[in-house]
């Protein structure tokens, strides 16, 4: 049951600096949660009779606390722990926004250039933050990632997100890379993902993986 506000009972909200807390998520359902268990951890207390409200303006959090666990508050210095407790609550929250876009080319023959299928139209924004290619055998490929929206089908290469570094294996079976040179990172809500072999040397199967981050939920 939702609590009264503390503006509504004559009280001043709590404020909360955001600037100590990372990765504070835009989602109020989300943050109202957060800091809820943030705060009941500082306090030592089980609060689960009250809604706590939180509004986000100018970097400020207002969190309206009920009466019984504001009063355990009282001695605590609420913004520093409150920040620290939240980046430990939010670790496992950032984890669950990570995901991975996985796609396989071939099969028992040689593969060959050219554009090879149609991946995953996307549900969500995100940020790709890393690529991974695997493949059957040592040899050597360089992958092309296009993105389009479904109404301007079909691709080209000037849809290109790769930059000038693409997905590549050299005389291997694996690699991964991290830095993303002029690659176009961001992702949104109805691109879809296409693969063109640019070059090819002794590979049948290869598997590219995207790791991405969805943003806030």
């Amino acid at each position: 049951m939702p609590i009264t506000p503390l503006r509504n009972r004559g009280l001043q909200p709590q404020t909360i600096n955001s600037q100590t807390i990372q990765s504070i998520p835009t989602n109020p359902d989300i943050r109202d949660v957060i800091i809820h268990a943030a705060i009941c951890r500082i306090a030592n207390t089980d609060d689960t009779n009250h809604e706590f409200l939180t509004e986000l303006t100018n970097n400020i959090i207002e969190a309206d606390i009920p009466d019984e666990t504001l009063d355990k508050l009282v001695q605590l210095s609420i913004g520093p722990k409150i920040g620290r407790y939240f980046s430990w609550l939010t670790g496992s929250f950032t984890n669950l926004r990570k995901d991975t876009i996985q796609f396989t080319i071939g099969n028992t023959t040689a593969l060959t250039v050219g554009l090879k299928g149609i991946g995953v139209q996307l549900g969500y924004d995100c940020t790709i933050t890393r690529v991974d290619v695997f493949s059957d055998d040592i040899g050597s490929i360089e992958i092309d990632i296009w993105k389009k929206q479904a109404e301007l089908y079909p691709p080209t290469i000037a849809d290109s997100i790769t930059g000038i570094s693409k997905p590549t294996l050299a005389n291997s079976k694996s690699s991964t890379d991290t830095t993303l040179l002029e690659w176009d990172t961001r992702l949104n809500v109805g691109d879809i993902l296409f693969y063109n072999i640019d070059l090819i040397t002794n590979i049948k199967i290869v598997t590219i993986i995207i790791h991405i981050l969805k943003d806030n939920i």
